[in-house]
């Protein structure tokens, strides 16, 4: 199942992505060291609700590219133009949107508006054109290269923190914030002045027509919804915990999270080809997706298991308890490795409101565990939370994905010729 493109996309993938990790785990530990927990808490939650909103801001336009790139349709370049034109509306809105609401729902405390511009700029407005690129690139085979696209930021927020790390100044956070814009801006010029001519032509983007946006919609919604199982407790932690308590949690968070990378490649390699493929036809190569993922997934937790004393000693003293709420988080990366193969088959079943469905069940279940939890055992009650919640995301999604492929089949057996 995994001779030929797939594999070497993969394997191609693996490294791009392995890089990114490298430098997301470079990043990560410095930026937590210099900020403290209670600044790193601050910019992890901030940093995932602008993430979420920032998942609305194409309205499922670079899904659309996707599918049409990799079905090399005649459309690919009206949806090119719908893509721009409508990521340029939506996220300006919710840019806005961003702004005022992040004061109301996170505890932020004064001097942070800076800090909410700055973030709310690159993630929500400037980044969702990044993802354009990259999807154009992905659906034309071009995985590992356009995964380039999506590093190259986080090289650049490397470069920033290091900056910041060596100057020392006041409001270190300002700062940093300010060169993550920067770090979305350089890469951003650098595909404006390369890309095909349409995206410099912004009197031939278009906004999604009246008939569209429904259509559309079940893609927005399923990208805010799958990007939201994984950053809610980001900003549930801002919201229930102490700062400094919910620094260190968020830190785990991100050090768990980063294990599914290579899973992610993996689906990434795959996508054009289960589009192609379909329910029926595309059916054992689900199985060895999901059979890999789960075996990775177990050896991925014993791994960072083995390794949280070794986090926390880095990280040192400020982040006391690191390592335990690592080792408790361990044991939900089976099955969110899953959990990430099976939601992206579903996309590529053309199943956008089961996968919605499916994934804001997660999240009232993350909700309603962390109210019950985090007030009797605090942030291992929210990890808690995240445990049954992938644990949940990751059985139904699979149940799921055979229910389509055996109505599929039948039907494709019923409509054969005798």
């Amino acid at each position: 199942m995994f001779k030929g493109p797939i594999a070497v996309g993969t394997i191609r993938t693996s490294f791009v992505l392995g890089m990114r990790l490298i430098v997301q785990a470079s990043t990560l530990l410095l930026l937590a060291t210099i900020l403290g927990p209670d600044g790193f808490g601050l910019y992890a939650g901030l940093g995932a609700m602008a993430v979420l909103l920032g998942t609305l801001a194409n309205f499922g336009t670079h899904l659309t590219l996707l599918r049409d790139v990799s079905r090399t349709s005649l459309y690919a370049g009206g949806a090119l133009r719908l893509a721009l034109g409508t990521t340029t509306i939506c996220g300006s809105i919710l840019l806005l949107i961003y702004i005022f609401i992040s004061p109301v729902v996170l505890q932020i405390p004064d001097g942070a508006h800076w800090v909410i511009l700055c973030i709310g700029s690159a993630d929500v407005l400037l980044q969702p054109f990044l993802v354009i690129a990259v999807m154009e690139r992905h659906g034309q085979g071009q995985v590992a290269r356009s995964q380039i696209l999506l590093i190259l930021p986080l090289c650049l927020r490397l470069l920033a923190v290091l900056v910041v790390a060596a100057c020392a100044p006041d409001n270190q956070l300002i700062w940093y914030a300010l060169g993550h814009l920067i770090a979305v801006m350089l890469p951003l010029g650098y595909v404006f002045w390369l890309a095909p001519v349409v995206w410099r032509q912004p009197s031939r983007w278009r906004v999604a027509r009246s008939h569209e946006w429904r259509g559309l919609a079940g893609y927005a919604v399923m990208n805010a919804s799958a990007h939201g199982v994984a950053e809610l407790d980001k900003m549930l932690a801002i919201r229930l915990l102490p700062l400094g308590i919910a620094g260190v949690y968020s830190v785990a968070s991100r050090v768990v999270g980063s294990l599914v990378l290579p899973v992610i490649a993996m689906m990434l390699a795959a996508m054009p080809r289960l589009f192609r493929e379909g329910a029926v036809t595309g059916r054992s190569l689900q199985y060895w997706l999901f059979t890999f993922a789960g075996i990775y997934g177990l050896l991925a937790a014993v791994f960072i298991a083995l390794a949280s004393p070794w986090v926390e000693a880095l990280l040192g003293e400020a982040y006391s308890g690191v390592g335990n709420l690592i080792s408790l988080l361990a044991y939900a990366v089976p099955a969110i490795s899953v959990r990430a193969a099976a939601t992206n088959v579903l996309t590529t079943l053309e199943r956008p409101w089961v996968r919605i469905f499916l994934e804001l069940s997660g999240w009232l279940v993350i909700v309603v565990l962390a109210l019950l939890f985090v007030r009797s055992h605090g942030s291992q009650g929210l990890a808690i939370s995240i445990i049954y919640a992938e644990w949940i995301l990751a059985a139904g999604s699979v149940f799921l994905i055979s229910i389509i492929s055996a109505s599929s089949s039948k039907a494709e057996g019923g409509t054969r010729p005798r």
